[in-house]
């Protein structure tokens, strides 16, 4: 009720939000939370304060641990939670809080098959991509990143995107870190970006040490 009464209040929505992200954290939870109009209040707080990363930083947290169950997925979706990521993510590049944060939310809400492409024709794939790209020495960035554009990279129709957005260089860099060569869903991901990472000449680019080697076995 007090982030509806006082939506343009930075420091009521960061504080709102900061308390529903520390409430969400039981599937049940974030279900009755959902049903009260939560997830409608965090995307409200990130339309309208696209120029406070604080704000974002625990909005994006709170969406992240609003769609945990594919309801409230569908409940972001319907309310705009894609699209309100996208562009705060797009406003804040330089954050590594929101990107953080936004790469998580965008994982979360695309581990729905319905929602894949959805993520993708939005921009998500390029925000992610951005992100990736802006904080090299964030583990988690490189984490949440390389996890959401797996989930997208499901469908078919999402593999051009991925390979305009330049996501396979991305992923080859962010698999050079040792915390993430051995993780078997960023292998997957190498198999069905290999074609991405072919060079000029029709060979394959090269992969982190080890990963070619490991996903060939």
């Amino acid at each position: 009720a007090a982030m509806r009464a006082h939506v343009a209040s930075s420091p009521v929505q960061k504080r709102g939000c900061a308390a529903l992200l520390n409430i969400a954290c039981a599937e049940d939870t974030e279900i009755q939370l959902a049903a009260a109009g939560a997830i409608e209040a965090v995307v409200a707080a990130l339309q309208m304060h696209v120029g406070s990363a604080e704000v974002l930083e625990y909005a994006c947290e709170a969406l992240s641990n609003l769609t945990s169950a594919e309801e409230n997925k569908i409940k972001a979706v319907a309310a705009g939670g894609i699209e309100a990521v996208v562009a705060a993510m797009r406003a804040n590049v330089g954050c590594a809080a929101v990107q953080d944060h936004g790469c998580c939310a965008l994982e979360a809400i695309s581990r729905s098959d319905e929602n894949k492409l959805k993520v993708a024709t939005a921009g998500g794939i390029e925000a992610v991509v951005a992100a990736m790209r802006a904080h090299v020495g964030s583990a988690a960035i490189q984490d949440y990143g390389c996890h959401a554009l797996l989930n997208v990279s499901a469908l078919d129709a999402t593999l051009a995107r991925l390979a305009a957005a330049g996501a396979a260089d991305s992923i080859t860099a962010a698999m050079s870190k040792a915390d993430l060569a051995a993780d078997p869903c960023l292998l997957q991901l190498v198999e069905k970006l290999r074609p991405m990472l072919m060079g000029p000449d029709g060979g394959a680019s090269a992969l982190p040490a080890g990963i070619a080697g490991a996903s060939e076995a």
